[in-house]
């Protein structure tokens, strides 16, 4: 099939007029607009959206957010275990079986269609358990405990098992460990694996690709803006550029396989939005949240980066994953 002279003119009219319009808006918008660019260079100049999804149904800090069937588990934070189901879509809060007991500051990652939590503290003690939860039973299933107490630590689920980094060891607000573990929810085991480069709570770990997570910033005073990437098949580390802003209570998020988008944390940088090209090693500066944002939750349901809660408010934004990128 081929198109008439006459149906090409016309398309080519109305890619004017929408190139046209484009312009007018991207203008209004005080961005800078050069004649030549195509209708998708004109597209990704558009700035990033902002969602106002419908609020927490209670005030969290400290709580835990995992993906799972573009929808999000919400649960714990502050002093409760109340865990709920966030459908992005029709914009409400399911309630679901409560966690086992009150916790706040522990983690959690999804391994096929099972969430795994583990850790956290929890009326007065730190705890060393570890929780399947299935979405489909609703139903918790306790599995092997943590081989130390832990809470403010991360757990992130890699290509085929569990990484789980650092935090405050059990019955003590200030001793900060270096220890890492792998857990392999199959065998249901933890093994010890080489320590990390810094002892670090509150810092953030994300998933590349394979078997390697980065890892950064934390709450000791001296390894704020350490940037590295941990290979569990290696047991090795490998030093990347330093954070650009200190970190901590900081959230990072994986966006393709050399993409890691790192939002928030304390010390004056809540509201500083960046994504780290690991291949290039490079920081690119995005657009600042609309909060500062400190012990929230970051996690990605479809197309959308949803940002939810943290420093015991009420504050739950959704970021659009195409014009986020190319804002």
């Amino acid at each position: 099939m081929t198109i008439s002279n006459f149906k090409l003119k016309k398309l080519n009219k109305n890619i004017g007029k929408l190139k046209d319009k484009l312009k007018e808006f991207l203008i209004s918008k005080s961005i800078e607009v050069n004649d030549n660019l195509t209708l998708l260079e004109l597209i990704e100049l558009i700035p990033m959206q902002l969602i106002q999804p419908i609020n927490l149904y209670q005030s969290l800090g400290g709580h835990t957010a995992v993906n799972i069937n573009n929808k999000e588990i919400i649960f714990g934070g502050g002093s409760n275990n109340i865990q709920k189901l966030y459908d992005i879509n029709s914009n409400i809060f399911v309630s679901k079986q409560n966690y086992p007991y009150t916790v706040t500051e522990n983690d959690g990652a999804k391994y096929g269609d099972t969430i795994y939590y583990c850790g956290g503290r929890g009326s007065g003690t730190v705890a060393n358990s570890t929780y399947a939860y299935t979405i489909d039973t609703d139903t918790f299933t306790a599995k092997v405990n943590l081989p130390i107490g832990l809470s403010n630590h991360t757990f992130v689920a890699t290509k085929d098992q569990f990484l789980l980094s650092g935090g405050l060891r059990a019955n003590s607000s200030t001793t900060t460990v270096a220890n890492q573990y792998i857990f392999n929810a199959n065998d249901n085991v933890f093994s010890a694996k080489s320590n990390m480069r810094v002892a670090a709570d509150r810092h953030a770990t994300s998933h590349i690709q394979d078997n390697q997570v980065l890892i950064n910033g934390g709450n000791e005073t001296n390894n704020r803006f350490v940037n590295y990437i941990f290979d569990i098949e290696s047991d090795s580390s490998t030093q990347k550029i330093n954070l650009t802003v200190n970190r901590q209570d900081h959230k990072s998020l994986k966006i393709s396989d050399n993409l890691i988008l790192i939002n928030g944390g304390t010390d004056d940088t809540g509201n500083t939005t960046q994504i780290f090209d690991v291949e290039t090693n490079v920081f690119i500066n995005k657009k600042a949240s609309p909060k500062t944002w400190r012990y929230h939750t970051l996690s990605r349901i479809g197309s959308n980066f949803l940002l939810s809660g943290g420093d015991n408010s009420q504050w739950s934004y959704s970021y659009k994953t195409d014009t986020y990128l190319s804002s």
